[in-house]
């Protein structure tokens, strides 16, 4: 074989693993964001205004961030749809979670079900992942605790 044949034959291989390296390396990267966190976040809000079977809440979360917390649920049956949105230091964090009512008292209806974030801003800018979503809310004067727990990448 002569040395120029080989060359070429060396080059293209040398190629070849540089693309199946790059190759393999892209997902990763594609997936690279900021580190998961662990979040246990609780919060315990009030209601600020309601229409039909959509409830304004607002109030204070305490464990992982210690903030002001928003959430706009949204009542059909057994299913709760919710915006959720938080304001830690530094930014704000916005999702939407999917629960479903599964016991419900004459006082209380407990939830269970999951939140994804979507969006956030400031440090948040790129908040994602899907955590737990559960709580209970007063039928009387619709004052609802609710928590947050997984790991997020935020």
């Amino acid at each position: 074989m002569s040395r120029s044949r080989l060359a070429r034959i060396v080059g293209r291989w040398v190629s070849a693993c540089l693309v199946l390296l790059l190759a393999l390396a892209a997902p990763a990267a594609a997936g690279a964001g900021p580190p998961l966190t662990n979040v246990n976040e609780y919060g315990s809000l009030s209601l600020e205004h309601s229409k039909g079977a959509t409830i304004d809440e607002h109030g204070r979360g305490s464990g992982t961030f210690d903030c002001s917390v928003y959430i706009q649920l949204t009542l059909s049956g057994t299913l709760v749809s919710a915006h959720y949105s938080a304001y830690p230091p530094g930014g704000s964090i916005v999702g939407l979670a999917s629960a479903h009512i599964h016991t419900a008292t004459q006082k209380f209806a407990y939830f269970s079900g999951t939140i994804t974030l979507d969006s956030g801003t400031g440090s948040y800018v790129h908040a994602s992942g899907t955590a737990s979503f559960q709580g209970t809310i007063s039928r009387s004067t619709y004052a609802m605790s609710v928590r947050v727990a997984g790991r997020l990448r935020l």
